[in-house]
């Protein structure tokens, strides 16, 4: 698909993903994790496919665009919006999922212990990586008087489909 010369962008919330996706990029890097396979801002109802995960870049990061509401205090949601000037906030899914750790042969149940705990402290790991990113990377008021808000919800773990496990936190940006 190619976008015409004169398509007319979003100019809110694209902006607003694009930061909150590099903070999480700049955290993550901070955090000195393995690299990620796929970085990237996804579009649809569900996580991106994770089935191609393996080998030494075995990771992926999404930020993927939900809900959005009406607010005029973030991040208090309004019923309804009875002004062209009302403001907007979304509900953003930010996931990082990992490889996980395999049994080292066809005979054995688990993956090994020492494996399991590494994989366990990457994902915390992740998960405080991203709430950084949000609260402490994202959310700023610019010299120009952008305002740029965050607010955690909740994190949950992510089921353990092909091969990877990790977790996702629900926030809401302005």
């Amino acid at each position: 698909m190619a976008l015409s010369p004169d398509f007319r962008y979003e100019d809110y919330f694209m902006p607003r993903l694009g930061r909150l996706h590099e903070a999480v990029k700049r955290e993550l890097a901070a955090a000195n994790g393995p690299a990620l396979a796929l970085s990237t801002i996804w579009t649809g109802a569900a996580m991106p496919p994770l089935g191609t995960m393996s080998g030494e870049e075995c990771g992926a990061l999404w930020v993927r665009p939900g809900q959005v509401v009406p607010t005029s205090a973030f991040p208090e949601p309004l019923e309804v919006a009875t002004q062209c000037s009302s403001g907007l906030m979304m509900n953003v899914t930010v996931g990082v999922a990992r490889c996980m750790p395999r049994p080292a042969s066809y005979h054995e149940v688990t993956a090994d212990p020492q494996a399991i705990f590494e994989s366990l402290a990457l994902t915390m790991s992740d998960m405080d990586a991203v709430r950084r990113a949000a609260l402490c990377g994202y959310a700023a008021e610019l010299d120009d008087g952008t305002l740029y808000q965050a607010s955690i919800a909740s994190w949950t773990p992510i089921e353990e489909t092909a091969g990877a496990v990790g977790g996702i936190w629900e926030i809401w940006i302005a």
